[in-house]
């Protein structure tokens, strides 16, 4: 087990599967966490017309890919 795994309690295979989908989905680690920065704005401030549709969506794919690794 390394140490990374430790730190975060995935198995091997779930940190490969996390860092697949990052790189097929995001592209970058840093765009991802764009879009988990923007999901917490929009928990804050989640009025009508507040954010576009499609920036919600964005952030609620992110969300769901990120829950369908760790469950693995």
């Amino acid at each position: 087990m390394t140490r990374i795994t430790r730190i975060l309690m995935l198995e091997e295979t779930q940190i490969e599967k996390l860092t697949e989908w990052i790189q097929d989905t995001y592209g970058s680690p840093a765009q991802l966490c764009e879009h988990l920065n923007m999901a917490v704005e929009m928990l804050f401030y989640i009025e009508e017309d507040t954010f576009d549709r499609k920036d919600i969506q964005n952030v609620v794919a992110a969300l769901r890919g990120l829950g369908r690794v760790l469950k693995l």
